[in-house]
């Protein structure tokens, strides 16, 4: 009786331990839903974006989720905001990666994806188009924003109250500001390269502190 015991016990933890922690890839095909994927993940998952167009205004509350194109290329996996006086990616939460989407029209005081206090996420290889600001910091720390690419706005990169982030290597063209920097220490700044917009040639390159 007591070795069955014993090994219904073991067999008991065994399950226990396989069914959790378990990371799920979930799949969005056009004409789906981003937003039902991230409402239906779990902290771990990675939700894969197939290439196409999204129409959709996304919030993201859950931690530790990351987002990306399955191609790995903006150029064909592209999300434009359907309400275009919100911000396309809203996050609040910690250990988010968004990579390797396209990402544009979020107008007004909107951005293509806003950290609102949030640590350690990843902004990795994505363009930003007609979004008024690019990527949006405001009381965020440790986030790194690289290898991205922003065109045709306000302000590519905003970071608010938001100290040690690490912003690497991104391209910029065509902003009023290209980085945006206020009320915050510590963050690290290389190998960006702003291209001067003619319309605003003395301001282009202008980084605020």
């Amino acid at each position: 009786m007591n070795l069955f015991i014993t090994l219904a016990l073991c067999f008991l933890i065994f399950t226990l331990g396989s069914s959790t922690g378990t990371a799920a890839e979930i799949f969005v095909q056009p004409g789906e839903s981003i937003q039902v994927a991230v409402n239906n993940a779990n902290p771990g998952d990675e939700i894969v974006i197939i290439p196409g167009n999204y129409s959709e205004n996304i919030v993201i509350t859950k931690d530790n989720l990351a987002i990306i194109s399955e191609s790995g290329s903006p150029e064909d996996t592209m999300i434009t905001a359907s309400n275009n006086a919100t911000n396309t990616f809203l996050v609040e939460a910690d250990n988010i990666t968004i990579r390797g989407l396209s990402i544009m029209g979020a107008e007004l005081e909107s951005a293509g994806i806003r950290l609102l206090a949030s640590n350690n996420c990843t902004i990795d290889n994505n363009e930003f188009s007609n979004d008024a600001l690019g990527v949006y910091l405001t009381n965020s720390m440790h986030n790194t924003i690289l290898n991205n690419k922003a065109s045709k706005g306000r302000r590519a990169i905003n970071i608010e109250r938001s100290n040690y982030n690490t912003i690497l290597n991104n391209n910029i063209s065509s902003q009023r500001f290209g980085i945006y920097i206020t009320g915050s220490e510590g963050n690290n700044l290389s190998g960006n390269e702003v291209i001067i917009n003619s319309k605003y040639p003395l301001r282009n390159n202008l980084i605020q502190f």
